[in-house]
């Protein structure tokens, strides 16, 4: 991955995403905190996952964005806490049982089906106006070798498992710093 953000910097934005997903699920106002890291102010994608009980509850966010990682992660976490429509907005009772996972994305590029490297590529497929995203962990949660992977990914953007093989198919890979935690945990730390 390119130039990848250290452990304190992933800290800092795995916090803000609780920070923010907490404050929408509780109909609060969103707090502005000025960017307490440098690093953080270079653009790039990321996305939010929210699970409760081990389970997927929200998942948004940004392959590509100009905005900095500060506020791309900001408005991934207010995305996967109201707007992923596949699921039901978390209760504010039940946020003791949320886990928030950041994945911060390195740039896309093009790729090859046989250069998938499971767990470490993420994809996206885009084919005949349909387009679809997976990110890397979801091969691992789901015991996905590169041929299941690459067909959960075409099913995911509503094509047919095998769509990837087609000639006029693009696959693009990207990797992915992860780092999660509990939700409410994550809120009562501090910034320093």
């Amino acid at each position: 991955m390119d130039s990848p953000l250290t452990l304190e910097s992933m800290r800092l934005l795995l916090r803000r995403a609780a920070r923010v997903c907490a404050a929408c699920l509780l109909d609060e106002v969103v707090a502005e905190e000025p960017c307490p890291d440098a690093a953080l102010l270079r653009a790039g994608g990321a996305f939010v996952t929210l699970k409760r009980k081990g389970v997927l509850a929200g998942c948004i966010g940004y392959v590509q964005s100009e905005d900095a990682l500060w506020e791309t992660v900001r408005a991934a976490a207010r995305a996967a806490a109201l707007q992923d429509s596949r699921f039901e907005r978390i209760e504010a009772s039940a946020l003791k049982e949320v886990e928030v996972e950041l994945s911060v994305l390195s740039p896309s590029r093009p790729i090859a089906p046989e250069e998938v490297v499971v767990g470490r590529h993420g994809l996206l497929i885009e084919l005949g106006g349909r387009r679809g995203l997976l990110l890397p962990q979801v091969a691992r949660e789901h015991g996905l070798d590169r041929l299941g992977f690459l067909n959960a990914l075409a099913r995911k953007a509503g094509l047919p498992p095998d769509s990837w093989e087609q000639e006029d198919c693009r696959l693009a890979a990207f990797e992915a710093q992860l780092m999660s935690g509990v939700l409410l945990e994550l809120c009562a730390e501090g910034w320093e």
